[in-house]
Formats: structure tokens, sequence, C-alpha cells
């Protein structure tokens, strides 16, 4: 009998188990889209103090280095350029970071569910829509990255599905292992990157510590209106992805 293949329709409306003790360290919204107007970082950085009090506002610089040579020595001349804002919220577990052209939110553990997750963050994609006025996106992305103990009894073929296990026709076991899968999801422009990486165990008997890191994209023009339906897609997506990696997840992370 050949194995039933995962299911690729779309539903928004369909509900996945809860899982009470999600493993979830890191989920990140990203909205990327190109600017109609310019605003001074001073200007931009005012806004910010005023639309979140609470938090800490450090600028995002990007440094360039040009290194030149002639018969006199090499000279290295360096210029930093302000690319944006890092707000930081006071428990440190919401982290902004908004340009001209992107604006991304981090929801560090403990991840409370995306029902709490996107209303977080909705309030900073507001100042970025309100302050460089786009007309569209160009780039919609959520991540989501799982930190999932393997115990001392299981491997990590235990505990995920599809692991390619390159040294088993030598008779023995990879101590640890970076994989990862690329895709476009049948039917739909939107990305899907799986990344699973297994931690070696230092000592006998210690458990393993294994990666799941879950990215869906989509790289096209969308109206600004349409984002929250594509942003629900692109969660369905998350969790079918993950869902069908992680084996028995309702009973682990009950």
């Amino acid at each position: 009998m050949s194995k039933s293949r995962l299911p690729t329709a779309i539903d928004v409306g369909y509900e996945f188990d809860h899982l009470a003790h999600a493993p979830i360290v890191e989920a990140v919204i990203e909205w990327r889209a190109e600017p109609t107007v310019v605003i001074a970082p001073d200007a931009m950085r005012a806004v910010l103090a005023q639309s979140f009090p609470s938090c800490s506002i450090q600028p995002l610089k990007h440094l360039h280095a040009t290194i030149a040579g002639d018969e006199t020595g090499v000279q290295v001349s360096e210029q930093t350029e302000q690319t944006g804002f890092r707000i930081v919220s006071e428990d440190a577990r919401v982290v902004s970071q908004i340009r001209s052209n992107c604006v991304a939110v981090s929801r560090l553990e403990p991840y409370e569910g995306w029902n709490t997750f996107l209303p977080t963050a909705r309030p900073f994609l507001q100042v970025f829509l309100a302050q460089f006025r786009p007309t569209h996106y160009s780039r919609l992305g959520v991540r989501f990255i799982s930190r999932i103990a393997v115990e001392a009894a299981e491997n990590a073929a235990d505990v995920a599905e599809g692991l390619a296990r390159p040294w088993k026709g030598f008779g023995l076991e990879s101590a640890s292992f970076f994989q990862q899968d690329t895709l476009r999801w049948p039917g739909t422009a939107y990305a899907v990157r799986l990344v699973r990486a297994l931690d070696e165990r230092n000592e006998p008997g210690d458990k393993g510590i294994l990666f799941l890191d879950i990215d869906i994209s989509l790289e096209e023009a969308v109206p600004l209106d349409e984002a929250d339906q594509r942003l629900e897609e692109m969660r369905f997506l998350k969790n079918r992805v993950f869902f069908a990696t992680i084996k028995n997840a309702c009973t682990r992370f009950k």
C-alpha cells in the first residue's frame, strides 16, 4: 500500500490541535513594501517614541567598508549608514525592526498563539504604513522556530518525519545534522523552507535538541487589503508542515 500524501489544499478554517506547551522559541511576521515618502531618522524616532513609550528604541546601522591599495599601501575607509530602528518591548519578548521598506515583528518564547501574536504585531505595521505610505506589499513572510527535546532513549527519527539518514547504509547514526528543504506549495506562489537541525549530545544519557525552522514566504505584489488573508493562508501552511513533520505532537506537547 502506498503511503498517503500530505493534503495540499489550503483551508484557513481548518482547526489544528491546540498544543498546551508549544515548542516555539521565536515567531516572526514580515511585511515588505516600497515607501512612497522619505522620513528623516530623527523624525521617525520621535514617532516611534510617541507610539511605543514603554519600549527601548535603538538605531539599526549598516557599516560599509572599502579597501583600496596602491604604491603607498593599503587604505581602509568606513562609512556607517542608519537603516532603521529596532524596538524592544519592556519585557524583551517582542522585538520589531522597522526600515523604510520593511517591518518585521518577532515574538520570543513563551509563544501564546497566533490570535495574541498578530494583534501585538499590528501596531508596528500601522506605524510603518502611516509613515512610509506604500501602495502594496512586495513580500510577506511568516517564520516559526521550534526547539524540541530528543530524549536520551530516542533518536531524531522518533521525533520527526522525513529525515535523511546518509550514514544508515554504513551501519552508523548521525550524532548531529543540518537538513534543509525548499519547495513551492502546489498550486500557489508560496515558498516553503523547512530546516531541521540536531545538536550533538555532549554525554551519553543527555537530551538532544532538534531545531525546526519553518519559513513561509510570498514574493509577489499583494494589495494592502489582501495581506491578512494571505497571512492566514501562510499560518495554515506553517501548521500543516509542523504537524506533518513532528510525530505525536499532541502527546509530546500536551
